[in-house]
């Protein structure tokens, strides 16, 4: 993913956007906006201007994450962001003669997420289409609806283009199912992977280290876990923190930072589940060791939030959902890093925790379904993506050119693990291997991986098997 990255100020980026290119075909909303749905552009998809005479196009998701905030805008109120995706909306609209309906869901314990995948299936059985796309959660309760017949093959998908700039192809491609991609991910879709924050102020205080000097070890490959803690051990003032994390999934992207994956795909497509080895034992211990520090502290988010927001650690794990209002909040310099890798010289691999879209198997209109994806992506890649990073970033985003760089790094090199992807559930047996880092680092005693690797293995890797063959 190629993105020329706006350090123009949100508004004057709004304006640019509003004002649409001089090839453009420039629509108007009801409210008067001026619209560019840029059908002339060189790189615009082969899908011709359509009326299908405002057919509703429903959209379920979510009331969880980043869909509650970042996906759908009924107008234009001067968030950045949401602006944006009023604009995308809008396009698509005139563009197809369609009406997109966002229908958003909480009606379960867990923000909606397991609902959405429920009314897909029960609208499927019954033979109703009641959505035309769901967004669904990382994946809950995803692989046995796939397996069931309840989602679209989006290789099949008309209008699709897979190997466009604005679809991530390749990660589909490595959970697809029997060669079937069920779940989509591209440019309409906000990543959410694990980063690092560091305090600039904080790191730029002390005399042997710079922040300039950390931006450069990841592009030298020298970022590593060993590097952050000895950044983080300069930190002893009482009540300061050199390391804070949340702790819990945080901790299992550091895995795939290292290159490991809970499955690996064969040529064929099959999936192996990943036996123990002494490399996962070692990445186990380095993280244990890592949280047992004492310049280290695991808290609860909101605490780990104020703590940076008030500037008294020098690094934090989060999402990159939840780092916004940090980064915006923080009176102190805030800097952005992909997650270290145990070992030098490791290609960066950022583990992407965000959802996927899916199409229901039922939807009618294939060839309207596919466009609508098609053209959300095309849209997410040339006016969400940067007005999202103006507004991680804020006024500062022209002062933080690294932090772009490293956004950028992040975004570029977004991985997905099948073990995730296919887990239904977190405390499933396949979910007690892919949780191995938390379920076995800041316990009492020495962690023993080989035991806790060998007690759930088997079910592990029968759940796996059955589940998808």
């Amino acid at each position: 993913m190629k993105r020329i990255i706006s350090l123009l100020l949100a508004i004057l980026m709004l304006l640019t956007c509003l004002i649409g290119c001089a090839n453009a075909e420039d629509t108007e909303t009801a409210d008067g906006t001026s619209v560019s749905t840029d059908a002339d552009a060189e790189d615009f998809p082969d899908i011709p201007k359509q009326d299908n005479g405002g057919k509703e196009f429903n959209i379920i998701y979510p009331k969880w994450s980043l869909y509650e905030k970042y996906y759908f805008s009924d107008a234009i109120n001067g968030d950045v962001v949401g602006d944006q995706n009023y604009i995308r909306q809008t396009a698509v609209e005139e563009h197809l003669g369609i009406k997109i309906v966002p229908i958003a869901t909480t009606n379960d314990a867990f923000g909606g997420i397991i609902d959405v995948i429920n009314r897909v299936k029960t609208a499927t059985l019954s033979g109703t289409e009641e959505y035309q796309m769901a967004l669904t959660h990382c994946f809950n309760a995803l692989t046995t609806a796939a397996c069931e017949g309840h989602f679209a093959d989006f290789n099949e998908m008309p209008n699709v283009d897979l190997e466009a700039e604005y679809w991530r192809g390749e990660q589909m491609g490595s959970v697809a199912i029997q060669g079937a991609r069920y779940f989509g991910t591209g440019s309409f879709m906000i990543p959410d992977p694990c980063i690092m924050l560091f305090n600039k102020d904080i790191v730029d205080s002390f005399p042997d280290i710079s922040s300039d000097a950390l931006y450069q070890s990841v592009h030298d490959k020298t970022w590593t876990l060993e590097k952050m803690k000895l950044y983080a051990s300069n930190v002893t003032t009482e009540g300061s923190h050199g390391f804070t994390t949340v702790g819990d999934w945080e901790l299992i992207a550091l895995m795939t930072a290292e290159g490991y994956y809970t499955a690996t795909q064969d040529s064929e497509g099959e999936y192996e589940l990943l036996d123990f080895n002494e490399k996962i034992d070692n990445i186990c211990r380095a993280v244990d060791a890592l949280v047992e520090a004492s310049y280290a502290h695991v808290c609860p988010m909101e605490e780990r939030d104020s703590i940076m927001i008030g500037g008294d650690a020098m690094f934090a794990t989060t999402a990159l959902s939840a780092c916004i209002s940090i980064v915006s909040s923080s009176s102190s310099k805030i800097g952005i890093l992909p997650y270290p890798s145990i070992s030098e010289g490791v290609e960066h691999q950022n583990l992407d925790w965000a959802g996927y879209m899916v199409i229901p198997s039922i939807v009618a209109d294939k060839e309207l379904a596919g466009a609508v994806a098609e053209l959300l992506c095309y849209y997410g890649e040339k006016n969400v993506y940067p007005a999202f990073y103006d507004k991680l970033l804020g006024s500062r985003t022209a002062q933080n050119l690294p932090d772009v760089e490293m956004l950028d790094l992040i975004f570029d090199n977004l991985v997905l693990d099948p073990g995730l992807a296919f887990l239904d559930g977190a405390t499933s047996q396949l979910g007690y291997i892919f949780y191995v880092i938390p379920k076995n680092v800041g316990i009492e005693g020495e962690p023993n991986i080989a035991s806790y690797y060998k007690k759930y293995y088997k079910t592990a890797k029968l759940q796996l098997d059955f589940d998808l063959y």
